[in-house]
């Protein structure tokens, strides 16, 4: 038998209050309710249409799915970004400054002058780097310096020192190196320099030793490197390279060339030595060294009418030797370059030379393994009594060679070219005295990237210095006899070298060891205005 269960029921308002679980429905408005500890309490009841009621349910407090945050709709969860609320990550910056903190801008960091600045700016717009200006103030600060002739440093001063051209002073200076008998040398003519230290070899009672200083007057101190040594000739080499000073020398008895290097004359001089085969002192033809192609490279000749080359990557490190037999009888090897892709080598062909005028050649080769050939030969005539010396050296993307021949026609000569291939002839002077077949007897000195010093001596009983100045970029070229006291020795393998803005040149005097120096360097002007001080202005 079926059973009718019923609840309470009757209109809402005629519901009574129900006991805690007991349903009651208000048959006027369909609700249902059941009763609670406090009283009745709605139950949610569906529609026809299967959804509560929006009468029966309080939404108060609740947005629809529908509703977007930054254009992100609230139908799941939302992950904002900086992006999405239009803000900057912290990494950002602002003239180059983070936004981590706060920030502060300056007249700097948005390109501007501080007043300071913008009047500092007045000022060298009226008084440019250059003026000079009388005045009986002495507190103009360092950027006014005293027309007084000093020379000026391009380190500290760089401004003023672009604007002065070089000027040379053929009113030599003296400075005696002797010490002691020890430094006595006829076989020490060469001389090198950096920043720092000038360095002269000598070559004393079978002692090869140097000189040095890092002043222009005082004390030079003299450092042993061999003794006991029996060789013949002299000291060839005393440069500055890379970095090192490198002493070198050729002992033909031995077929050896030995050679020293330091990066610190007061300190250690490290000792190598290498073999040449069949070395001899053909014509007192020297040992050469150039750093070239990132290589330390020795070269000379040797009997049977060879060349040999030494190069090395370090001077620790393990050398190359390579020789090679010319196709042409030649009377002298004297330097060699590395230019446009090929090692230059400077030599004089004789086995020609009652015919041809064309005596003086340039080989080249793309390795030092391979042959060098002929690639171009001076317009000049060289008889057999004809002396001949030569120095090349490269800048401001040039090949500069510098020539000395006795014969047709005479004088000295710098031949240039930009290709390899075609050369420009610039005559310093017409003389006929050269120092014949040696290298190193016209060497050349790099002052700055564009100006250069060559130094030479000619073949007469007073073995008169010389001096070619010369301008890479505008190669502009002008010559100088130096003036020199005829007591003093100046030889044929004597080189020079630049330090302190002086030219120094090795001499000997009474079997003593000697070096002139020349003034040559930018100098501040000397000027005085009404009796009053001069100055210029050297920096802004």
């Amino acid at each position: 038998m079926a059973v009718k269960i019923q609840i309470k029921r009757g209109t809402k308002a005629g519901l009574p209050a129900l006991s805690p679980g007991e349903y009651g429905l208000a048959t006027d408005t369909g609700e249902l309710f059941i009763g609670g500890a406090n009283g009745n309490i709605q139950v949610a009841t569906l529609g026809s249409d299967g959804k509560i009621p929006g009468g029966n349910l309080d939404l108060s407090g609740y947005v629809p799915t529908t509703r977007k945050i930054n254009n992100k709709a609230l139908s799941a969860d939302v992950t904002l970004a900086a992006g999405d609320v239009g803000a900057v990550p912290t990494s950002r910056t602002v003239n180059g400054k983070a936004l981590s903190s706060n920030i502060s801008l300056t007249a700097s960091d948005v390109g501007a002058y501080t007043k300071e600045e913008s009047a500092e700016a007045a000022e060298n717009a009226i008084e440019p780097v250059g003026t000079i200006k009388a005045t009986v103030r002495t507190d103009l600060g360092d950027k006014w310096l005293l027309c007084n002739g000093d020379y000026v440093s391009k380190e500290t001063y760089p401004d003023i020192e672009k604007l002065i051209e070089y000027s040379f002073d053929n009113e030599k200076d003296v400075y005696n190196l002797r010490l002691d008998t020890r430094q006595k040398s006829s076989n020490g003519w060469c001389v090198a320099a950096n920043d720092e230290y000038i360095v002269r070899a000598t070559f004393y009672n079978d002692e090869v030793g140097v000189l040095y200083s890092n002043a222009v007057s005082g004390d030079f101190i003299y450092k042993a490197l061999k003794s006991n040594l029996s060789i013949s000739g002299t000291i060839q080499v005393c440069k500055y390279l890379n970095g090192y000073f490198i002493v070198a020398f050729q002992d033909m008895w031995k077929s050896e060339v030995t050679f020293f290097y330091t990066t610190d004359p007061t300190g250690t001089w490290n000792e190598k030595i290498f073999s040449v085969p069949n070395l001899y002192d053909i014509n007192s033809i020297a040992v050469g060294l150039k750093w070239m192609n990132n290589k330390y490279v020795f070269f000379g000749q040797t009997a049977q009418n060879k060349i040999w080359t030494y190069a090395l990557s370090t001077l620790s490190g393990t050398g190359y030797l390579e020789t090679h037999t010319m196709s042409f009888l030649f009377y002298g090897f004297f330097d060699m370059e590395y230019f446009n892709g090929k090692y230059w080598y400077l030599m004089q062909n004789r086995s020609k030379y009652t015919s041809t005028p064309y005596q003086i050649v340039l080989c080249s080769s793309t390795y030092l393994s391979g042959t060098p050939t002929t690639k171009y030969r001076v317009p000049a005539r060289i008889s057999a009594s004809s002396t001949f010396m030569g120095s090349m050296f490269v800048a401001s993307g040039k090949l500069f060679v510098m020539l000395g021949y006795s014969y047709d026609p005479v004088g000295t000569h710098v031949y240039y070219t930009s290709d390899g291939t075609s050369f420009t002839d610039v005559i310093i002077e017409s003389i006929n005295d050269f120092s014949q077949d040696y290298i190193g007897c016209m060497n050349v000195m790099k002052i700055d990237d564009t100006h250069y010093v060559a130094f030479y001596v000619t073949d007469s009983n007073d073995y008169f210095p010389r001096l070619a100045f010369i301008n890479t970029e505008t190669c502009e070229i002008t010559g100088e006899k130096l003036d020199r006291s005829s007591n003093y020795t100046i030889n044929f393998h004597s080189n020079a070298c630049y330090f302190k803005n002086r030219i120094w040149v090795p001499a000997i005097y009474s079997s003593a060891p000697y070096l002139y120096y020349w003034p040559y360097g930018k100098k501040l002007p000397t000027a005085i205005i009404d009796g009053a001080y001069a100055y210029i202005k050297a920096k802004e």
